[in-house]
């Protein structure tokens, strides 16, 4: 299995300032079967992110699942 060091994907590590905006196209793009994703970061990062996400009034899932759709739209 691949590793990605998303660190490298992004230019400035502010670049993912602002919350992702709920879009009714990614609702409606979302299939009826799921799949979970999981994968290891650090702790420190992990806990970051999700302190990021409750002072953006947002979620984890939410920012990681709108992240996936602008890397798929956007290849």
């Amino acid at each position: 299995m691949a590793r990605v060091n998303l660190r490298e994907m992004f230019d400035a590590p502010d670049e993912a300032q602002q919350p992702a905006v709920p879009d009714e196209r990614v609702e409606a793009q979302t299939p009826a079967i799921t799949a979970r994703v999981n994968f290891e970061v650090p702790r420190d990062v992990r806990n970051a992110f999700k302190a990021w996400c409750s002072n953006n009034d947002t979620s984890v899932k939410d920012e990681l699942t709108a992240y996936i759709y602008r890397c798929i739209n956007n290849s």
